[in-house]
Parts: structure tokens; sequence; C-alpha cells
């Protein structure tokens, strides 16, 4: 499987491939920071949890498949961090902007954890309606007002997978409204006399 980054405590779930018919795979622990306490829950699954990753570092596991009929091994290693939980995401308050707009959005900047701005849950889709402009810094973008309307739009701060209900992400809403362009009329134009 391929190697995982998680916050402090958060459970993991594996993936490695299925052993062959006549053969059988196995987890192990390798070595790493949490090797007093860190827990395969079944190591003959391959899709086992591994909890107890408590530690800041890495931890390395080996996923083994032997054939039964003989003493032949195949392994592969995969790499668990483990880091700080995410920093508390702020999207700012909240913005009005005109059809036509660019504006910039500045979300928190996190000490631990990764940012990233979304739409609907779509991260940085160009859409009709409102367009992100990543830059090479997430916590800050800019969005092009399309078309009127109001948008939720999501500030995410994550260590890893970024499933809301894990302790490794923090999320935070701003509201966006987009007015529609405005119309000026001067009126007519006026001819007058000298005077009046």
């Amino acid at each position: 499987g391929t190697n995982k980054t998680i916050c402090l405590g958060d459970p993991v779930t594996l993936g490695a491939t299925a052993a062959p018919e006549g053969c059988e795979g196995f987890w192990s622990y390798l070595y790493g920071t949490n090797s007093s306490i860190a827990v395969i829950t079944d190591p003959t699954d391959r899709q086992s949890t591994v909890t107890g990753l408590d530690d800041a570092g890495t931890d390395e596991l080996t996923w083994s498949v032997s054939h039964t009929a003989c003493a032949v091994y195949f392994t592969d290693t995969i790499v668990i961090t483990s880091g700080n939980p995410p920093s508390p995401a702020s999207a700012g308050d909240d913005l009005v902007g005109c059809v036509g707009d660019t504006l910039t959005i500045y979300g928190s900047i996190p000490t631990s954890g990764s940012p990233v701005w979304s739409r609907a849950g779509v991260t940085f889709l160009n859409t009709n309606n409102v367009r992100f402009v990543p830059n090479a810094n997430n916590d800050t973008v800019k969005v092009a007002l399309n078309t009127a309307g109001t948008y939720t739009l999501y500030y995410t701060v994550s260590v890893g997978a970024t499933n809301l209900n894990s302790p490794c992400t923090t999320q935070d809403t701003l509201i966006l409204t987009v007015n529609p362009p405005l119309t000026v009329n001067a009126g007519a134009d006026q001819i007058s006399c000298d005077g009046s």
C-alpha cells in the first residue's frame, strides 16, 4: 500500500494487496517511534487497522506473503508518519463582491497541517460561478466572481486524510455574496441656453 500521513492517535487502515491463492499474508511491525505501543488489530488481515501511534515520528510495517508449500517470502513495507493534530481552521469574515471582481481570501496560517480552499466540497474546481485561482500557498487564494449569488466556501486544514470526522481535520466556512454588476444611467443628454 501507499505510505500514509496521520495525526497523533488517529487509527490507520492498511490496504495491502490480497495474498494469491495458496499463500498467506501477515503484517509485522518493523521499527519506528511507536514500537512499544503500536497494535496491529489483525495481522492476517490485509486491511487491518493499526492503533497506538501516539508519538510523533515514523513507523514502518511489513506485509509478508508466504507460500504454504515452502518457505518463500515476498515482502513490502509501508511508512506511516505521525504528526501533531492540525491547527484550527479560520476562514475569516464573510465577503461581498460584484460580478467581474477578483477577491483575495485569507485563511489562518496553520502551524500544523496543510490548508486548502474549496467550494461545495470540490477543491479548486474552475466553475462558471466562482473560480479559484490558487497560488503557491493554499492559505491565501484569489476567487474570480462570474455569477451573482451566495456561495459557501470551505477552508480545511488537515494532516493526512481530509475526513471531517477525523481528529486530523479542522474546517471553517466563509459566505461569499456576489452582487450583479451595477448599471449607471445619467439620463438623456441635454441642451441649454447661455445662463440657464
